[in-house]
């Protein structure tokens, strides 16, 4: 062995130590393994010590905070989706508030937000509100009931889940001719029309047959009862 080889072999022999835990020989005053077990100690026993470093690191060192959670999510994809989906679970209604206040607060960014998306794909989105309205048919004639009362000025609001509570309030059967509103697409009709100062609220609805609602049109609802014979 030559002397550069007895030297080196002689350094590395000094450098290294033994654990002062289990006893192996390694590098540093601890082995990897104790490292590792006196750090889940420590973080088990100083939980806000532990999370106020963690927070002023990342204070001190935004973008490699941003990389590391980045990098970590990506290698540990599925695990970061049910951790996610447990949080959410368990701060449904405080994220529900979260959301509330933050869309009132940003309401013309989130709608600028909103129609660039729709400029970048206009036939997609015109495919996700056709889809959306086909699944929610009672918001969505909700929907158009409410923006026809703004543009008339007669003012109110109705439910989005106004047909199935009158769908149980009447029985399932046709205000005027008492037709099952199974076997026919119900109207959703104001008793009393916007054009005659009615309002769009939830008293003034009721569900006709289509034959019904066209007939009734815009009349007056006493006027269209006794033109079908059920008043003097």
């Amino acid at each position: 062995m030559n002397f550069f080889s007895q030297t080196l072999k002689k350094s590395w022999f000094c450098e290294m130590k033994i654990c002062n835990k289990c006893g192996a020989s390694h590098s540093d005053s601890r082995c990897k393994a104790c490292s590792r077990a006196y750090s889940a100690d420590y973080r088990a026993k100083n939980p806000e010590a532990v999370k106020a470093a963690q927070a002023k690191w990342r204070n001190e060192n935004p973008e490699k905070a941003t990389a590391s959670t980045n990098n970590w999510r990506a290698q540990n994809a599925e695990k970061y989706a049910a951790a996610r989906a447990e949080y959410d679970r368990q701060n449904a209604d405080a994220n529900l508030k979260r959301y509330a206040a933050y869309r009132a607060k940003n309401k013309q960014l989130l709608r600028d937000k909103a129609k660039a998306a729709r400029d970048r794909d206009v036939d997609g989105a015109n495919a996700r509100v056709k889809a959306w309205r086909a699944l929610n048919a009672e918001k969505t004639s909700a929907y158009w009931h409410n923006r026809r009362a703004r543009i008339k000025g007669n003012g109110g609001r109705l439910s989005r889940d106004i047909r199935a509570k009158l769908t149980a309030l009447q029985k399932g059967k046709c205000a005027c001719c008492r037709v099952p509103l199974r076997s026919t697409q119900p109207h959703l009709d104001h008793i009393v029309p916007l054009v005659l100062g009615g309002r769009n609220e939830d008293q003034n609805m009721q569900l006709l047959c289509r034959l019904c609602n066209l007939q009734k049109h815009a009349k007056h609802p006493i006027d269209f009862m006794q033109n079908k014979g059920f008043l003097l």
